[in-house]
Formats: C-alpha cells, sequence, structure tokens
C-alpha cells in the first residue's frame, strides 16, 4: 500500500511540472518552444508509466488481499493526474493542429461563442464529471439544390454570355429546283440578347478567444464547420429566390417561367399538377430533371390514398423511392410551402465558383487584440448564370393562390 501511495505523491509531482511549464507560456503569450515540448512529453511518458506501476501494484495487492479473504483495493477514481487541464489547454497534445494553425488552413460553419472562453483550472477537483464525446449540435437540413445544377469555375467578377431568346424553325422538305422554276428554301428566325451574371460575396463572421482557436483544436474545427453549413443554408436560399439586385444572385425561382394556368383542370390534385409543369417544360423541348417540394407538400403527395383507402405508390413499413413521374424529387424548406419548381436543371443553368468557402481569423477587428478575442470569418464568391429561364417552370398548386 506505501509503494500504492509513493506513486501517486510522485505522479502529483509530475503534473506540477507539466503545469508549470504550460503556465509560463501562457504568461508569455506564446505556444511551446521545441525544448519545453519535448519536457512535456517526457513528462507524460512519465505520467504514464507510473500509472501502469500503479495498476500491477493494485492487481497484485489486491490478489493478495483476496487470498487472505480481505476485499481488494480499487483505484480512486479521479486519481490519475491530478492537474487536470482545461479545454484551452488541450493544444499542447496536438502537434497536428500546431501545424494547421502554423499553415492557415481552416476549412470548414452558424455558433455561439461569445460565451466560449478558456475555463479555470482547478487541480483540487476529486470528483472528475463524465464527458460525453462531441457537441451537440441544431439539426441540418439536406442540401441539394447546387447538386442539380453543371458546374463551373471562374477567375472574373462577372459572367458574360449570349441568350437564345427567340428560334422559329422553319424546316421543310424543298423541292429539286428546276431551270424557271427556283424553289426558296425557308427561312428559320434566331434571336439572341447578352446577359451577366455578377459573382457575389456570401459570408459572415463570429467573435472568438484566441485561446479557443488557438488551444481546442477540436472546438475550434467545430467553429469552423457550422460557420460553412450556415453559409451553404444561405447559398442554398440565393440560388433558389435570389432576388437579383442588391447584391443578390439572380435566382432560379426568379427567373423562372411561370406555370401556364391554361393547363390545369377542376380537379388536379398536386400529383396532376407537377406532372403539367414537366408536359410545359417538355414542349418547350426542356426534359425535365429534378423536381424542388417543401417537404411538407411532398408529405402530402407520399400520403394520397385511393379510393380503397391504400395509398398511391408507398408502403408504410417501407415508404417510396423520392421520385415523381421518373424525375428526382428534392426536399427542402428553402422552398415556399404551396409551391413546386420544375426544371432541366443542367441544361438550363450554371454555377460558377469565383471562391469556395473558406475561413479566415483575424484579430484586427474592433478593440480584439487588447481583449484576446479575434474574428472568425468564413466567405464564399459564386455566380448563377441562368441560360435558359424556359427551362424553369414555377408556380403553385392552386390557382390564384
Amino acid at each position: 500500500m506505501e509503494k500504492i501511495i509513493e506513486l501517486r505523491k510522485q505522479r502529483t509531482a509530475l503534473a506540477g511540472k507539466a503545469e508549470a511549464i504550460v503556465s509560463k507560456a501562457e504568461a508569455e503569450n506564446r505556444s511551446l518552444t521545441p525544448e519545453e515540448s519535448g519536457e512535456y512529453d517526457k513528462i507524460l511518458a512519465d505520467v504514464r508509466d507510473n500509472k501502469s506501476q500503479e495498476t500491477r501494484y493494485i492487481e497484485l495487492h489486491g490478489l493478495q488481499d483476496e487470498l487472505k479473504g480481505h476485499e481488494p483495493i480499487r483505484p480512486i477514481p479521479g486519481a490519475a493526474v491530478s492537474g487536470r487541464k482545461s479545454v484551452g489547454r488541450q493544444f499542447i497534445e496536438s502537434r497536428q493542429y500546431q501545424d494547421m494553425l502554423k499553415r492557415g488552413v481552416f476549412e470548414s460553419d452558424t455558433f455561439e461563442v461569445r460565451d466560449i472562453i478558456s475555463g479555470t483550472d482547478s487541480a483540487a477537483d476529486l470528483v472528475v464529471p463524465d464527458r460525453i464525446a462531441g457537441i451537440i449540435t441544431e439539426p441540418e437540413k439536406q442540401l441539394r439544390i447546387r447538386d442539380l445544377l453543371a458546374k463551373g469555375t471562374t477567375g472574373s467578377n462577372t459572367i458574360e454570355y449570349v441568350r437564345e431568346t427567340v428560334y422559329s424553325n422553319a424546316a421543310a422538305p424543298v423541292a429539286e429546283s428546276k431551270q424557271g422554276t427556283e424553289v426558296a428554301k425557308p427561312e428559320s428566325t434566331l434571336e439572341f440578347e447578352k446577359d451577366t451574371a455578377p459573382v457575389v460575396t456570401i459570408a459572415h463572421w463570429v467573435p472568438a478567444t484566441r485561446q479557443i482557436i488557438a488551444d481546442a483544436a477540436v472546438l475550434s474545427s467545430y467553429i469552423n464547420s457550422r460557420l460553412v453549413y450556415g453559409l451553404k443554408l444561405e447559398e442554398e436560399d440565393q440560388i433558389l429566390n435570389g432576388s437579383g439586385s442588391g447584391g443578390n444572385v439572380s435566382g432560379l425561382v426568379t427567373e423562372a417561367t411561370p406555370f401556364d394556368d391554361s393547363l390545369r383542370s377542376v380537379n388536379d390534385n398536386l400529383v396532376d399538377v407537377i406532372r403539367k409543369a414537366i408536359l410545359q417544360s417538355g414542349l418547350a423541348q426542356y426534359p425535365v430533371t429534378g423536381i424542388v417540394l417543401h417537404p411538407t407538400d411532398w408529405a402530402s403527395i407520399e400520403l394520397l390514398k385511393g379510393s380503397d383507402q391504400r395509398y398511391l405508390w408507398v408502403t408504410v413499413p417501407e415508404g417510396g423511392v423520392s421520385r415523381l413521374w421518373r424525375v428526382p424529387v428534392v426536399e427542402t424548406t428553402t422552398i415556399a410551402q404551396g409551391n413546386f419548381l420544375v426544371g432541366a436543371f443542367s441544361l438550363g443553368a450554371q454555377l460558377f465558383d469565383r471562391e469556395q468557402a473558406s475561413i479566415r481569423i483575424s484579430e484586427h477587428h474592433s478593440d480584439f487584440f487588447t481583449k484576446n478575442m479575434v474574428a472568425v470569418l468564413c466567405e464564399e464568391r459564386i455566380a448563377l448564370a441562368v441560360y435558359r429561364p424556359q427551362a424553369f417552370i414555377y408556380g403553385p398548386f392552386e390557382q390564384g393562390s
């Protein structure tokens, strides 16, 4: 038993040395030097060896007690290392993250971090709380509008293209011309207009402490990923609903051709309306490749029943494939409930990336430098060119709504 107590005293002393190394670096507002990192790593190795020896002695002592009929000694919870580190100090165990900081590479999204600051150490704590791995996040919706579109990249601030506006096809068989009987060939009509799609910037930022960004690898990465996710939410809304003015993308709904109400019938349900919108696009020679619906409207379609009270094409245990009339369905709350968009997405529009989503960190904002705070900025630059507005049909399920 005396040996076990001695090992624990040694481990406490080792923890104090490690604490001193870290405290000195923090007081001087710098990272650990190579020599300090090496010394710290050696202390960690000694702690691991110390714990291994204690485990062996506990097992041996327990075996001896069991042979004598006594209750064996059990390890004391939380007694491994008394100098428990705060979240902010865990960076010293991750050289990979220090390398990432030196490169300045952050690839990852909206998260409130005003209250996230490095906690204080409490080496005297004897009860160590159970920590659930990871962070409980807000629900994330599927982002799939971008996936339907043709992709491209650009090095400019504007996409300029020529769009066909009129095509009158007069092609027809022509009889052979003979002397004195010349036959004129029919003339078709093609008209074009020049259009532009500006590159727009989508961005947002959050404040955080320098300690969180420099010290807590997992938390910093989470902040980055949540910022990018928030950016992609806005990107999807811009692609679909952008107004085209005030620095906004001119979105698919803004550019789309309205649904032809003359195609409606009195008893049309949601499925009928979708099929007629596909017909309208097909008559314009644009085969539909995607249908965008609000989740509530898609649920209403899946819940449709026949006169026998059976679901039309899904089974309750297995559901059904997200397709209507052979066309994939995309569910998104970005589209207004009660409305639909069908289109030849890859043929009718193209999304250009000028700068893909990236993370930048700076302390040069307001008085952040003196407060040990940083601004974490996430931004991207994109352009959406809608080449053929006739390739997209948008409208409400109910006439007049």
